[in-house]
């Protein structure tokens, strides 16, 4: 028995082998095969947080120390490195 498929422009049953609907006269393309998405490529943030990471923990001992302006600038440029990295697309905030 033949395979059988519906004409998406009129509705009526067909052959699978059709280009050309015999009910409504419209042409038929082929339909192509579904490929399957790539999945998103994973990117690395440990290059980007590394100096981010070591600027905030070099700050805590200054802050204790009661070296706070200069903890502050440190962590600055710590946060200034994430913000850049978030900007860029380099690391993903939630998600």
């Amino acid at each position: 028995m033949d395979e059988t498929k519906i004409c998406p422009f009129c509705a009526e049953t067909i052959r699978v082998e059709a280009v050309v609907c015999k009910h409504c006269g419209r042409d038929l393309e082929p339909q192509p095969e579904p490929q399957p998405e790539p999945p998103p490529a994973r990117t690395s943030n440990a290059g980007i947080m590394w100096p981010a990471i070591l600027c905030i923990l070099a700050a805590c001992p200054l802050a204790i120390a009661e070296r706070i302006t200069l903890a502050i600038v440190i962590a600055c440029v710590g946060l200034a490195v994430i913000a850049y990295a978030l900007a860029t697309g380099r690391l993903k905030f939630l998600g």
